[in-house]
């Protein structure tokens, strides 16, 4: 498989993903240190630079895979939660113009729990841009649960929040991942929906997690409804005419700690 790092830092993803036989195409870091190790260590791989020129950039063969995590100040208290307001925020969106330029087979995306719940509703907004949708995505109680599906013309888009501890790492670090499947693919093998790839348990030593009472879930319930109107439904197959969300379901866990996708699908028109 193949890839495009975007926001490369070191490359991390390069790192883990060496043993898998993953080959990368290409990555997107404008820094001069990390820049410079990408170079010491992947100097037949192109470092295109600045995301934001990526109209620019050519790749030889096609994207099997997408991968980057944007700047998370905009979206932590550390850096002022401007969200979208922020330049480094709305690489966000330019990020899924990228997706939207290469049109990989998967598109993987990674930033902090703030970006959950923004004012400007940037995450609907990443959501949609995913999805192939016209309009942002809106919440009906204006917070993003911690994982979730969402299907759109483009792509099915599904994400979850992991933590750290429960992967053999000493701190606790939460991360939200995103995950996005090219509707042809999922349609060609219903196994690639990405809710079903990210169907991990976070106990993966079985770990007992600490300070959490017996039989509490690991996750949020499964969220509200949802419609790009921000209208939302109320029951199972009702749409309220023309909203574009195909979809939107939750997950919950089991007592054995292993994701499983909830029942709460909702499917708008043809």
């Amino acid at each position: 498989m193949n890839y495009l790092s975007i926001c490369s830092g070191i490359e991390s993803a390069s790192t883990a993903w060496h043993h898998l036989g993953f080959s990368p195409l290409g990555f997107s870091e404008i820094e001069p240190f990390p820049s410079a190790v990408l170079a010491h260590h992947y100097p037949d791989v192109p470092n295109f630079g600045d995301m934001t020129k990526h109209k620019d950039w050519r790749l030889d063969e096609r994207l099997d895979l997408l991968v980057g995590g944007t700047p998370c100040q905009a979206f932590s208290v550390a850096g002022a939660r401007r969200s979208l307001d922020d330049e480094r925020g709305n690489l966000t969106l330019t990020f899924c113009n990228i997706a939207d330029q290469f049109n990989p087979r998967f598109t993987l995306w990674e930033n902090v729990p703030g970006v959950l719940n923004t004012k400007d509703n940037a995450f609907g907004c990443l959501l949609s841009g995913l999805a192939g949708l016209d309009d942002p995505i809106e919440t009906l109680k204006g917070k993003w649960p911690g994982n979730g599906l969402v299907i759109g013309g483009r792509r099915r888009v599904a994400w979850v929040t992991l933590d750290a501890q429960y992967f053999g790492v000493p701190q606790r670090r939460r991360r939200i991942f995103v995950l996005a499947v090219d509707t042809q693919s999922v349609a060609d093998s219903p196994d690639l929906c990405p809710s079903k790839i990210l169907s991990i348990g976070q106990s993966l030593r079985r770990d007992t997690p600490p300070r959490r009472k017996a039989g509490e879930s690991l996750t949020h319930p499964v969220a509200p409804s949802l419609t790009s109107s921000g209208r939302g439904v109320e029951r199972a197959g009702e749409t309220r005419g023309q909203d574009p969300v195909v979809a939107f379901e939750g997950f919950h866990t089991t007592g054995s700690g292993y994701w499983q996708e909830g029942s709460g699908t909702l499917r708008a028109r043809e």
